[in-house]
């Protein structure tokens, strides 16, 4: 079965439409911290980050860096969780 190039493009949008969609329908997990402001996020999501980026002197991987990421932002206070606002409400 061949496609043609408009079918195979309209196929591939079409897919990437769906994707998109699903990705959107998903939970949102976000960082709480009580008491904290927008701000606060912002500090610590940046300095984490950078702490994870900076982890090692060898790729890792992003697993390992995520996983570096994550225990920062716990030593900071901060807390996932599902549905909930992203600082302090």
């Amino acid at each position: 079965m061949a496609f043609s190039v408009p079918s195979a493009l309209a196929l591939a949008l079409a897919l990437a439409a769906i994707i998109v969609g699903l990705a959107a329908c998903a939970p949102r997990t976000e960082w709480h911290k009580q008491g904290a402001s927008a701000e606060a996020l912002r500090y610590d999501r940046d300095t984490c980050a950078a702490e994870a980026r900076n982890y090692g002197f060898v790729d890792r991987g992003n697993e390992i860096q995520g996983e570096v990421y994550r225990a920062c932002m716990e030593r900071h206070g901060w807390r996932r969780q599902r549905g909930e606002p992203a600082a302090g409400k």
